[in-house]
């Protein structure tokens, strides 16, 4: 899943930005999996766990059939 999600960032010009603060919210619906890549200049201004955080929070709202609630508030988390 993080390989594909990265792939995503690389060809969709995610890292493009003027700051480097692309972020992809990536979701497999099918394995329950999120992967959140962020770019260089999110990444020096923050710590992984955060992320993995959101990561949790969004699959615990998917494992509980929530998927609108725990795809807007990981995306409010994101923000």
């Amino acid at each position: 899943t993080l390989c594909r999600a990265r792939q995503l960032f690389a060809e969709l010009g995610v890292w493009d930005t003027e700051y480097n603060s692309g972020v992809l919210l990536y979701l497999n619906l099918c394995e329950r999996k999120v992967e959140i890549v962020i770019d260089r200049g999110i990444r020096q201004a923050t710590t992984q766990e955060i992320w993995n955080e959101i990561c949790q929070s969004i699959i615990q709202n998917l494992a509980q059939q929530q998927y609108k609630h725990g795809v807007i508030e990981g995306v409010q988390q994101i923000g």
